[in-house]
């Protein structure tokens, strides 16, 4: 049993990719398909992600837990009851708000919007440390309020809209 709540975070994400990923076969020679001019990049929807945790992060900022509600109570991070998310969380409730392609799992986009804000923020990640557990740490530890996760936000959203 998973035993912080990154450790649970993480443990969710696994579970939800094992069940979302779909394979798409295509005949020989066929190559990749070409993306339709509706259909968001990875980047656009990188950046709606991002946009979306900032927007929740905003309502309400925790440390040391993914998620909790009014009475501060732990929940998950998806959860309807969910008041305040520390940086890891948001991203990840923000993921499924905005959707993901059939072929791509949240937890890629998650990974992904997590990259980029220990890029833009020049934060390294430990040897053999999860890039949200490195966020996780960086929500709790080094950053410790919440003008400064929504300042790392809003670098992430900047370094990936130029």
């Amino acid at each position: 049993m998973a035993s912080t709540p990154v450790d649970r975070l993480l443990s969710i994400l696994e579970r939800q990719q094992d069940t979302r990923t779909k394979i798409v076969r295509r005949k020989p020679g066929e190559g990749p398909p070409r993306r339709q001019p509706n259909q968001k990049s990875n980047a656009d929807y990188t950046l709606q992600t991002l946009r979306e945790a900032r927007i929740l992060l905003e309502a309400g900022w925790v440390h040391h837990e993914i998620a909790v509600d009014e009475s501060g109570n732990p929940v998950e991070a998806d959860s309807p009851h969910a008041a305040a998310w520390c940086m890891s969380g948001a991203l990840q409730a923000a993921s499924y708000k905005v959707g993901f392609p059939a072929t791509k799992s949240a937890t890629q986009r998650i990974e992904r919007a997590a990259r980029l804000i220990l890029t833009a923020n020049n934060i390294e990640q430990h040897s053999n440390e999860h890039v949200i557990a490195a966020v996780a740490r960086m929500n709790d530890d080094e950053l410790s309020t919440k003008e400064g996760v929504l300042a790392a936000i809003d670098n992430a959203i900047a370094e990936l809209e130029r």
